[in-house]
This record gives structure tokens, C-alpha cells and sequence, in this order.
């Protein structure tokens, strides 16, 4: 009420002989009151919004980890000397089938899959290892300057070999395949192919 007394004062003076001669001030005066409060009511509205809009999106964006940076992956190194027949494959795909994957070390792997004698080569270069692979050893045919390990797993159809260059690089090569000639020969060509 003391908006109203406060508004009629700016019409009337406190002279009680100087009365304003026109139309009663009394509802222009309450009109313009209520314009007043409903833009005040309107401004606090906008107001709480923003805050409450704000913080909404300061939770959801910090919930939210920081993208990692994009990093280009080393390029790994072309098997050579596959059988035309065989494909790129997902390299933790192909190990996951492997019967042993917990034969093959970690290090920059590649996988290749395919319908034929040879079902599926992986190979691992520069590889982190314990010496040592399943199966009964074989000796390997083709000359080569690394030192190699080559081993032949009858129960699981696969052939195994590790070598090793004398500048430091290492490669692991498992060879999934039909029958022990198959997979000898394939072993024979890859490492002629890569290691010669």
C-alpha cells in the first residue's frame, strides 16, 4: 500500500487546495504499478533461468571426459608373401579365435583370414615375449639372417615362429592351416618374404 501513497504523492501535493481537477488518479496509478511488478516478475523469471540453464550445462559438460587427443597410430609394417587368398582381419578379433592366444605376444599385430588350406596369419612385429612357443620345434628351411624359433602344434592346427634380426626387430608369426606340410610351407614363404 505504501507503492499506492507513494504514487498519489507524485500526483497530489501535501497543499490540500491544489486537488487535481481531471479523471480520479487512483487506477492509472494502480495500472501502472501492476505493469511495473509483472516486468520485475518477468526479469527475475528470465533471471532464474539463465542461472538454473547455466548450471545444468556446467553438470552435463563436466560430467564429460576431455576428448583425448588424436594420435596418429604407428604404421605398422606390410606382412609380405601371404597366399593370395587370405584378407585383413581384425588383429584382437583373429587372436580371440586363435585355440591359444595367450601364445602370441603383444606389439604391433596384424591379422589375415581366408576360406582355403591357410585359415588365419597373424604376425606381431617388434613383440614383447618370454621365450619359449607351443607345440614341438621344426627347423626352418629357408636361410635367413635372424636367429629363429619355429615350432608346429598338432592339437591346434597352428605353426608358430619367432625370429629375431640382428638390428633389434623382432617378428611373431602364427599360421593357422590344414595339415603340418601346409603350414610349413606357408612359414617357409613368409619368412623368405620378410626376414631374407
Amino acid at each position: 500500500m505504501t507503492d499506492v501513497r507513494d504514487a498519489l504523492r507524485e500526483v497530489w501535493d501535501d497543499e490540500p487546495d491544489r486537488y487535481p481537477s481531471g479523471p480520479d488518479p487512483l487506477p492509472a496509478v494502480r495500472a501502472r504499478l501492476r505493469r511495473r511488478r509483472r516486468l520485475q516478475a518477468v526479469a527475475v523469471a528470465l533471471a532464474l533461468c539463465t542461472v538454473v540453464g547455466l548450471g545444468v550445462f556446467t553438470v552435463v559438460t563436466a560430467g564429460r571426459p576431455a576428448p583425448a587427443p588424436q594420435v596418429a597410430a604407428p604404421a605398422v609394417p606390410e606382412l609380405r608373401g601371404l597366399p593370395a587368398y587370405l584378407r585383413p582381419a581384425d588383429p584382437a578379433e583373429a587372436v580371440l579365435r586363435m585355440a591359444r592366444p595367450q601364445a602370441v605376444p603383444s606389439g604391433d599385430r596384424v591379422a589375415y583370414e581366408g576360406a582355403g588350406p591357410v585359415i588365419r596369419v597373424v604376425a606381431v612385429f617388434d613383440f614383447e615375449a618370454a621365450l619359449g612357443l607351443p607345440g614341438v620345434p621344426r627347423e626352418v628351411t629357408v636361410a635367413t639372417v635372424a636367429q629363429v624359433l619355429a615350432t608346429d602344434d598338432v592339437a591346434t592346427s597352428t605353426a608358430y615362429l619367432s625370429a629375431w634380426l640382428p638390428d633389434g626387430r623382432t617378428l611373431f608369426v602364427s599360421v593357422t592351416g590344414d595339415t603340418p606340410q601346409v603350414r610349413a610351407a606357408t612359414l617357409d614363404a613368409l619368412v623368405e618374404a620378410n626376414l631374407g
